[in-house]
Formats: C-alpha cells, sequence, structure tokens
C-alpha cells in the first residue's frame, strides 16, 4: 500500500491510497491498484513508487475538480 498527503501547512488538503490487487515486484510488471475511491489504475512496477505517487495524485486532483 501507498499512502500520499497534502498538508499546507498544519492543514490535510489531498489524501490518497493505493492498494496493488494484481501484479508483482518484477520491474517489467504491470501493476493494477485500486484506489480509495475504487477506482482502478495500471503502473509498472519499475518505474517506481514516486511515479504511482504522480498518478495517485493526478486521479485526486481531477477528482477534486468535479
Amino acid at each position: 500500500m501507498l499512502i500520499v498527503e497534502i498538508y499546507v501547512n498544519t492543514k490535510l488538503i489531498g489524501k490518497e491510497t493505493a492498494v496493488r490487487i494484481e501484479g508483482s515486484t518484477d520491474p517489467n510488471s504491470v501493476n493494477t491498484y485500486r484506489l480509495s475511491d475504487g477506482t482502478t489504475i495500471k503502473h509498472v512496477y519499475g518505474n517506481g513508487a514516486a511515479r504511482l505517487a504522480e498518478l495517485m495524485m493526478a486521479h485526486l486532483a481531477d477528482h477534486k475538480k468535479a
């Protein structure tokens, strides 16, 4: 599980979690993750946690616009 929280000063303004539901730790594995709202996203494991966090934050930003 990866948890990303965004704070402005001491105020939490965004939080997203991702749990791997398919895939493996092989660097070339395309993994499927379930986000906190039930949405699924795909991510290549070898691209690292920072890239997964980017995808999570993009989803959070899009979701907050709605």
